[in-house]
């Protein structure tokens, strides 16, 4: 399992604590020579780049960032997708506009682009799964699946619609997921035993949360 991605509003907040780092002591607001960003408002911090470097085009309000923090959190399951790519674009988002990423022209943009979109499929993909009932354990319908990226919530929680009086499993090529009691489990699948899903210590699925 890939550990857990900064979210994409922490790559924004340090994006544009760059900036303001690079400002003169006397232009700082405040003192920004910390690594604890969680103490920073996100809509504080651009108000601050907005008076000393202006609006960045298409980027009048911190929420217009909404559909580039979108991209980056479905990016950031994707397994070849890194922190130094989405702070490049975050950067860019910052120096040159939001529609000089959103519509892809940077290289960085369209390599983001492209691995979110690899995410969505890979999940639409796995819509057509057909889950069979598993014998000698009432309530439990299991399907194979061949992930590459970190899908395996995102899959179980929409069967979990479809079932919703069963428990969901998921057999990679190496763990077992399953979905129970609203949270996501997993195990590897050399080890996994319909057992496990009556156990209450198993690891909980770590996921990039956005």
């Amino acid at each position: 399992m890939q550990t857990l991605k900064k979210p994409p509003k922490t790559i924004l907040k340090e994006a544009i604590y760059t900036k303001l780092f690079s400002l003169p002591t006397s232009q700082k607001a405040f003192n920004l020579e910390t690594d604890n960003l969680d103490i920073f408002n996100l809509e504080d911090l651009f108000s601050r780049y907005v008076v000393n470097f202006g609006y960045p085009a298409g980027f009048h309000k911190i929420s217009d960032s909404k559909l580039l923090r979108q991209e980056m959190a479905v990016a950031m399951r994707n397994k070849d997708c890194s922190y130094d790519l989405c702070a490049k674009v975050a950067m860019q988002a910052l120096e040159k506009g939001l529609p000089y990423v959103m519509f892809g022209v940077s290289a960085e943009s369209r390599l983001l682009k492209s691995l979110s979109k690899d995410v969505v499929v890979e999940v639409n993909r796995a819509k057509s799964l057909n889950f069979r009932p598993v014998r000698e354990h009432t309530g439990i319908v299991m399907a194979q699946y061949c992930l590459v990226h970190e899908t395996a919530d995102l899959i179980l929680k929409y069967f979990s619609k479809r079932f919703p009086t069963h428990i969901v499993c998921l057999k990679g090529l190496r763990t077992v997921y399953w979905y129970m009691h609203e949270t996501v489990h997993f195990k590897d699948g050399l080890e996994f035993s319909y057992l496990d899903i009556q156990r209450q210590n198993t690891p909980l699925l770590k996921t990039s949360v956005r």
